[in-house]
Parts: structure tokens; C-alpha cells; sequence
């Protein structure tokens, strides 16, 4: 009798349904999974998995554009049929009112909004509440956050040249907040390493790929209120 299909093949299984657009065979792939006795696993880690494997083939032009954009529209629509199928009143998750929400951004001047719909993604497949904010002005953001208390703000950096202000936007953010200890995270294909040499930009954390980015915000906000900086 053949053992239990390798975590690996249903990876591979579910990025292929993705990359074609096939909505329906993605579904069937996570029945599969879920029927397989591996339920608590289907959103995380197989869909977030599979997430961060195509973010990273997609950074080393493995795959164009065109393609990956197709798989994460499938995913997002995926995401929203497979979660709104088994929500159940018994089962709450962690989005509760309570729980403080977070904001992903774009650096104000930068249209590579890519990275932050990748972050988007992941982060709502760990059950946090994402406001996902694209092609906004700075002011607007600090309004944001001066209106809506959020745990952490994440800002997408898609090139060099979105970095102008950034250092003043985030000091902003954080002055503006609701929250005296939010976390505001930057990342994205724009920045070089070594990525230390962004620190003068004031941020909590500067992320090599969503899935780092993400893993950060968890961590902080899994366990109730943020640190209280000195």
C-alpha cells in the first residue's frame, strides 16, 4: 500500500493549478488534501507553501510576470471560496475585533504593487485582517492609521527611487498612530543587499520576501499587544 502522498508533490500539485488559472482543479486539490486527514494543514502551510514558492521562482525569472499574476489571482479567489465554505460561529479565528488590524502598503511613488499583494495574501491565509492599500499617497497613509488602530503597517519598495521620504513616512506613521508600539515593516524587489544598510529608515524590520515580512507580524502579533519602545 503506498504511503502518504510527499508534502512536496502536493506543493508542486496545487502551483501548477495555479499558474494555469484552474480554479476548479486547485479546489479539488485541497479536498484531496484535506481528505487525505490533513485538514488544519490546507491554508497553512500547503497554501502558503505554495505562495512562497512562486514569489521565489518569480524573483529568480523563473516565471513572467503574466504567469504569477494569473496564480495569485486564482489564489486570492481560492483563498475566499475555501475559507467562506468553512467558516463556522464555533470556530472563531484570530480576526476579532480585538485584534489590531494591519495595513500593507506601496511606498508613495512606486507602481510595483506586486509584493504587496503577495504579503496581502500571505498574511490573510494566517487569519489576520489586511487592509491592502495600492497606488496611495503618503498623507493618506498616515491618515489610515491615525483613523484605524493597527497592529503593524507593511510598505512594498519596488524600486530605489520610492525610498525618497520613506525614512520621514515612517516616523509619520508612527507619530499619527493609534497605536503608540505599531510595527512598520519595508520590503520588496527594490532593495539590495545587504539589507542592513536600510536601517536608517526607522523600520521594525526590513524584509527579503513577504513570507519573511509576514512570518515577522505573526510572531509580534500572535500573542497579544506589541512591545512599548523606550
Amino acid at each position: 500500500m503506498a504511503g502518504p502522498e510527499p508534502f512536496d508533490d502536493w506543493i508542486d500539485t496545487l502551483e501548477q493549478r495555479l499558474l494555469g488559472g484552474m480554479l476548479s482543479d486547485a479546489m479539488a486539490v485541497l479536498h484531496s488534501f484535506a481528505a487525505a486527514g490533513r485538514e488544519g494543514e490546507v491554508l497553512t502551510p500547503l497554501l502558503v507553501s505554495t505562495i512562497q514558492r512562486l514569489e521565489l521562482r518569480w524573483r529568480e525569472n523563473q516565471i513572467g510576470t503574466g504567469d504569477v499574476t494569473l496564480a495569485f489571482a486564482t489564489a486570492r479567489h481560492l483563498i475566499d471560496l475555501w475559507q467562506g465554505a468553512r467558516q463556522r460561529p464555533e470556530a472563531p479565528s484570530r480576526s476579532l475585533p480585538s485584534t489590531p488590524r494591519i495595513l500593507v502598503g506601496v511606498a508613495p511613488g512606486d507602481s510595483h504593487t506586486f509584493g504587496a499583494q503577495i504579503l496581502s495574501d500571505d498574511l490573510r491565509l494566517r487569519h489576520w485582517q489586511v487592509d491592502l492599500r495600492l497606488d496611495v499617497p503618503g498623507p493618506d497613509l498616515v491618515a489610515a492609521v491615525a483613523a484605524q488602530r493597527y497592529g503593524a503597517v507593511f510598505l512594498s519598495v519596488g524600486h530605489d527611487a520610492a525610498l525618497a521620504g520613506a525614512g520621514d513616512l515612517i516616523a509619520d506613521l508612527r507619530a499619527s498612530s493609534l497605536n503608540g508600539s505599531i510595527y512598520v515593516l519595508v520590503g520588496g524587489s527594490g532593495l539590495a543587499e545587504p539589507l542592513a544598510q536600510y536601517h536608517f529608515l526607522g523600520a521594525d524590520l526590513i524584509a527579503g520576501t513577504a513570507a519573511e515580512g509576514a512570518e515577522f507580524v505573526a510572531s509580534r502579533l500572535a500573542e497579544g499587544p506589541p512591545y512599548k519602545r523606550n
